[in-house]
């Protein structure tokens, strides 16, 4: 078949549909390597904004960037990896991820606020986030503080961090009385 029986759109829209396919199977494959340090050769810079991004290669063949003003061509350097996918891979407070003999989890609440036990996959973590590979996506609601208290199937009601500060101080002026 030729270019001439296919009209502009239709090999547009095959190119994107391409394009997003490989753009998740990239993101599938490098997100084993969130969280993990690699040791990378420094192959190039970029100068943007004042700002020098570093391009290197690790020796599996992956392409790392890097901010960096005092490494050069030629270096090896240890880079901790961390996603810059923003919109696909889902982050959960360390706090509220539990851990028994079949691994990790977190409480998932429905609709309804009715809190699941769910188990998760992590790939490393971000600051005090966990990276979750595995069991929640983004969008899902957490279960964070009052996690003690969950009795999965059963509603909780959620409040206002400004409804939970006036809890905490009433909880605190009556431990006081006693």
């Amino acid at each position: 078949m030729t270019d001439k029986f296919i009209d502009e759109e239709t090999k547009y829209k095959r190119l994107e549909r391409l394009n997003e396919k490989n753009r998740e199977a990239c993101l599938k494959s490098n997100e084993r390597f969130v969280g993990k340090v690699l040791k990378v050769l420094v192959e190039g810079k970029t100068e943007k904004d004042g700002k020098i991004t570093l391009n290197s290669r690790a020796d599996n063949n992956k392409i790392v960037h890097f901010e960096d003003n005092t490494k050069n061509i030629g270096d090896f350097v240890n880079v901790k990896l961390y996603s810059n996918n923003k919109v696909k891979v889902p982050v959960v407070k360390m706090v509220a991820v539990q851990e028994n003999q079949a691994g990790k989890f977190v409480y998932k609440l429905d609709e309804n606020n009715i809190p699941k036990l769910v188990y998760i996959k992590t790939s490393g973590q971000t600051g005090d986030c966990w990276i979750v590979s595995e069991g929640v996506v983004k969008g899902d609601r957490i279960v964070t503080d009052g996690i003690q208290k969950v009795i999965p199937g059963q509603p909780i009601t959620i409040v206002s961090p400004d409804e939970m500060q006036k809890i905490k101080k009433n909880e605190m002026t009556d431990e006081d009385k006693e």
